[in-house]
């Protein structure tokens, strides 16, 4: 796919926003600025606003002003080129502009399948909709709960894929290289992340479930329309079957090939293997009590701020972050009451040691540099900062530095994603998609037996934090960036932030 332009300059000015005006920052400003300003020249030669602006290197004085102002222009500039001309900028619904429009589909589905080997779609919506309509009214329903929850469907996805809005309460998601088994993992994913979720609704916290269908690329249709229409039909069926639950379709078979709700064990593993009634149950009186304990149990008699590093931060986060991670919830569901918070906000499932410097959270290997346990008069607002050390790179993905400065200028931080096979073998993203490697000259398939791993090689951070912690709330999210890349550029607003977070309304 091609790099959204408009998107990044969108990004950049709201950085620009938010962020302080130290040097560090405005300078990363100005090289992100430079390095969007080049490439919208080279795709739109012949617009005469974009070839008047010039790329800068002062940062001296005025600048942050100075700055805003030409982020404006070349904003305006690119407003101006003809819209066929500039076909990088997706067309979003009309009701919110969040997601994109059900019109995009086609042509982003064309781009993904010359791309990929692999596509996934999902196709869902929300249960019991029209008895939310009848409680609430469809226009407190619509700012209330569907808007939110847009917001949230793009924080789950995180540079996975594209969600669509295709009417009212209906949606559709197109994962890139991802197989059958991912891309139902993925929807179990937001089955379970969508049912822990409140969304306030006045003075109530209204939490409902979503039928999802999977159809999957190439196996279940070359065509798009086979692909919604396989999706739809397993949507059905998943609605038929109780609702709250993932259902992919064979359509050679017309039958159910999978499905799985959150009251019922996962039909992929074995039958005597009941995941829902291994799960420990949910005791604690909420979520951020559940934290809370833990954080007293690895940080005790902290109050304020305390910083700790090195080896010692690790065995405070192996305290902070011991399983279980997962419980069963009174109502048949499940609760996961720790997340992380970057720009993808994702519930811990997996904590393990790697060094004595060294953990993975999920799929993210992190070279803990410091953490900072943040603790507060209210319980809700606890968290705890974790900053990395930059990792050395994979070497699988040869990059400039061009290229590494231009990731980290859009995102703050650069990564590398890529297949850990049988615990020693580094394969690539493309390598784990295709389900072999080669080693020593001959091709290995491998069985499931990869694992993918994040790995950062910049310096990088997140927040860890209680899932109902005022800070999930989309409504911060680009608040919590700022302050993200601002410590990561070195600035010291640790206190800035706390004290933001007991500004928030509580969940």
């Amino acid at each position: 796919m091609t790099f959204d332009i408009k998107a990044g300059v969108k990004r950049l000015a709201r950085r620009a926003l938010s962020n302080s005006s130290s040097g560090l920052a405005v300078k990363a400003e100005v090289h992100q600025f430079n390095a969007l300003l080049d490439e919208a020249k080279k795709r739109y030669p012949e617009s005469i606003d974009l070839q008047a602006l010039q790329s800068q290197s002062d940062v001296s004085g005025t600048w942050k002003n100075v700055l805003t102002d030409l982020i404006d222009r070349l904003s305006d500039a690119l407003d101006a080129v003809d819209d066929d001309l500039l076909g990088d900028s997706p067309k979003l619904s009309a009701k919110f502009g969040i997601l994109r429009a059900e019109s995009q589909l086609d042509k982003d589905f064309s781009e993904y399948a010359s791309e990929s080997r692999q596509l996934g779609l999902l196709f869902f919506d929300i249960d019991h909709f029209k008895s939310l309509n009848t409680e609430f009214t469809e226009t407190v329903v619509d700012t209330e709960i569907l808007e939110p929850f847009q917001h949230f469907l793009i924080d789950l996805l995180h540079l996975r894929g594209f969600g669509y809005s295709v009417g009212g309460d209906e949606f559709i998601v197109l994962l890139r290289n991802v197989d059958q088994a991912e891309t139902i993992a993925f929807g179990e994913r937001l089955l379970r992340a969508t049912s822990a979720h409140p969304f306030k609704v006045g003075s109530k916290e209204v939490q409902f479930t979503l039928s999802i269908g999977v159809s999957c690329y190439p196996q279940d249709g070359q065509a798009f329309s086979d692909l919604r229409r396989h999706a739809n039909v397993a949507e059905n069926t998943a609605k038929k079957d109780g609702r709250n639950r993932v259902v992919h379709m064979s359509h050679r078979e017309s039958s159910r090939t999978h499905s799985s709700g959150l009251s019922e064990p996962d039909t992929r593993r074995s039958p005597s293997d009941d995941h829902s009634s291994q799960l420990p149950k949910f005791t604690s009186s909420s979520e951020c009590s559940f934290f809370a304990e833990r954080f007293a149990g690895a940080f005790p008699g902290i109050r304020g701020q305390t910083w700790f590093s090195g080896e010692e931060a690790v065995k405070r986060l192996t305290i902070l972050l011991k399983p279980p991670f997962r419980f069963s919830s009174s109502n048949g569901g499940e609760v996961t009451p720790i997340w992380w918070f970057r720009f993808g906000n994702n519930a811990i499932d997996h904590f393990e040691t790697l060094t004595n410097t060294s953990v993975l959270i999920d799929h993210q290997e992190i070279n803990v540099s410091r953490i900072c346990a943040v603790h507060s008069e209210n319980y809700k607002n606890l968290f705890v900062y974790l900053e990395a050390d930059p990792s050395p790179p994979t070497g699988l993905y040869p990059r400039t530095e061009a290229e590494f400065d231009e990731a980290l200028s859009n995102f703050g931080y650069v990564w590398e994603e890529y297949g850990l096979f049988r615990g020693t073998h580094l394969v690539s993203r493309a390598e784990y998609d295709d389900g072999s490697t080669v080693i020593d000259g001959a091709v290995v398939p491998m069985n499931g037996e990869c694992l993918i791993r994040t790995r950062y090689i910049s310096k990088y951070n997140l927040i860890i934090c209680a899932n109902q912690s005022p800070i999930n709330d989309h409504r911060f999210d680009q608040r919590l960036e700022s302050f993200l890349n601002r410590l990561l550029t070195g600035e010291d607003c640790i206190s800035e932030l706390r004290d933001e977070v007991r500004r928030l309304p509580n969940a």
